[in-house]
Order: structure tokens, then sequence, then C-alpha cells
């Protein structure tokens, strides 16, 4: 049985000092400095303790942490190219032999129910080391297609494609990130969601993990519905939002009086002209 204990050093052979791309393993070794002070490995060893398996969950999720932060790629280069070709091996213990595509998949899926509580840990954490301040939240949705019937992804379905691949199932993924570009919290929805029917889902979600007080959502024309006005504005959120000219014209002729500030940029790039009308609500009724 393979022994493994995460957060471990162990020391690093001079031929292993840099990858075929050039990165040093100082790379590595910094990452594996800062998950310790994140508390990932503490983290990761209480939810995914150790059992039967020969490799732990918990080297298996770590691993698949490095190879994102040092050369983003995907699991089948980590298992085939990247893990062999870097220092992990020596790094974290674990044999090149043990580290397949089947085996960070299965990581995946076991690492994916401790999702909320490994952003509540993260938010913690990076806000204690690094002084963030979640006053400003920007959400955006983006969409990922497969190749194939993915019949087993009840959530992959055929919507409007960003990739301009109508013809295969996708699914679409939000995110919402702080004013300096840091992730704070993700979903997954099906393909063929709408974007603005999103919305109360995820900042009943980010509110859970940061708090309402104090928050400004910036959200594009994608998201915009009378249906979210009226449930930003029901909350006392404040919001910037971007709306087409129509639906912002209707709702400030039917209430005059709400404190709504609306703008309307003129902005030339070369011989085209773009019009960008915003709905703000920074004072909450």
């Amino acid at each position: 049985m393979f022994t493994y204990r995460l957060g471990s050093r162990i020391p690093i052979p001079l031929r292993k000092r840099a990858s075929r791309k050039g990165g040093a393993s100082g790379w590595l070794e910094t990452t594996c400095t800062y998950s310790r002070r994140l508390e990932l490995d503490r983290f990761l060893e209480q939810r995914l303790p150790n059992g039967r398996e020969e490799i732990p969950w918990s080297a298996m999720a770590m691993i698949l942490i490095l190879a994102r932060l040092c050369e983003p790629s995907s699991e089948l280069h980590l298992a085939e190219h990247l893990y062999e070709a870097s220092a992990m091996a020596d790094l974290l213990g674990v044999p090149e032999e043990k580290v397949n595509e089947d085996r960070l998949y299965r990581a995946l899926d076991t690492l994916l129910p401790h999702k909320k509580a490994l952003e509540k840990l993260l938010k913690e954490r990076l806000g204690e080391l690094f002084d963030l301040d979640y006053d400003l939240l920007l959400y955006d949705i983006t969409s990922t297609y497969f190749e194939g019937q993915a019949e087993g992804n009840p959530q992959a379905q055929r919507g409007y494609s960003r990739d301009h691949r109508p013809d295969c199932k996708q699914v679409n993924i939000a995110l919402v990130v702080s004013r300096c570009g840091m992730p704070l919290g993700y979903e997954v929805f099906a393909g063929n969601r709408h974007d603005a029917t999103t919305l109360e889902e995820i900042v009943a979600h980010m509110e859970e993990l940061y708090g309402r007080a104090g928050r400004v959502w910036i959200m594009d024309r994608g998201l915009a519905s009378e249906k979210n006005v009226q449930f930003l504005r029901a909350g006392g959120r404040r919001y910037i939002l971007g709306t087409a000219k129509n639906s912002l014209r209707k709702t400030s002729d039917r209430a005059p009086k709400d404190p709504v500030a609306t703008a309307r940029h003129e902005a030339t790039r070369g011989f085209r002209t773009d019009t960008i009308v915003v709905e703000t609500s920074l004072c909450p009724p």
C-alpha cells in the first residue's frame, strides 16, 4: 500500500529541477507553500479521508490543483505529459505510473460534493492573506460544448452557442469574480437555460457566502430582464446592469421617481460607434 502525507516535503533531485517547457520547480514549491497557507492540505485530508484506494483522493486533488495553477491544461495532458515532465512526482511523492486520466477524473467527482465548503474556506483564507474586498461583484456566463451525445450528462443540452456550434450539446458556466479578478464562486447550468434565469440563484449563493451589505453587482445586458430588476430592487441591492434602450425607457416612464440613474455613452472605435446604455441603482430604495 502506498503511503502519502499531503504537504510533506520531499527533496527534488537535480534531474527534475525544470520541466520540458523550462518551468522551474520553484513554481511548484511556491504553489505548495501557498496551498498550505490556504489550509488546502488540511481541508483535503479532512474532507477526503484515506480509504481503501491505493492513492488517496487528497493526493490526487492536490495534483489537480498544482497543475491548474502552474500549467493549465486538460487532465489527459496532465496524465500523459505534464506530471512526468515536471517535479510533481518528487515533490508530492506520488509515483508517475499511478497518475492516469481515469484517476484524475474520479478525483474531480470525489471533490465536487465539497464545493460549497471549499468556496467558504477560500473566501476566508484569501481574505485574510490578501486583504480582498468583496464590495463589487462581477457576474457573467459562458458556455462549453461537447463533441458527441453526452448522454451521461443531463445538463448537456442544445442552446444559444457562443462558440457557434448549435449542433453540439453544451453546458453554461456562471462565474462571479471580485474587482481584482479573483474568482469567488461558480455554478454549472443546463446548456439550454437562458442567462437571465440564473441571477436569483447566483445572488442567493453569493450572499450566503459573503453577505449582502455593501455589495454592488455588475452585469451585462444578457442578464437584463424586468423580473431581475424587480428582484434586485426588492432586496435593496445595488447594481450596474447593461440593458436595452427600449427596456430602460419603459422602466423610466413607468416609475419616473424611482432613484435610477441612466447613462448613455457614445464610444467611437475607428469608424464604428457603439452605444452603451446602463441602468444603475447605486442608492437602494
